[in-house]
């Protein structure tokens, strides 16, 4: 799948998620979201070798994906090229690290 349609998906279904909460989606409310994401997967990190028992890897899967659909939707609300954008860092990473 596409990063396009990828975003295009996600987008639809923020959107209904949004106005049936009666909100409007935000940059800082999408980066708090993400960093709420973050805090979870670094849970999962931490149980994996500090308390086993709780660890979880489907739900590290989940919170990965849930952190990367964060960055999506932020990218978003600043009106970015996601794909554009992406395509020139790897251009400049390329440059710096040859492959």
């Amino acid at each position: 799948m596409e990063l396009g349609e990828i975003q295009e998906r996600l987008m639809k279904i923020v959107k209904i998620r949004v106005n049936s909460k009666g909100y409007e989606l935000t940059a800082e409310q999408s980066f708090i979201h993400l960093v709420e994401e973050m805090g979870e997967v670094a849970r999962q990190i931490s149980h994996k070798s500090m308390r086993p028992e709780k660890y979880d890897e489907n739900n590290l899967k989940e919170e990965i994906v849930d952190m990367l659909f964060e960055c999506i939707v932020m990218a978003e609300t600043c009106d970015m090229d996601l794909s554009a954008e992406i395509r020139k860092k790897l251009d400049k990473l390329e440059e710096r690290f040859p492959c």
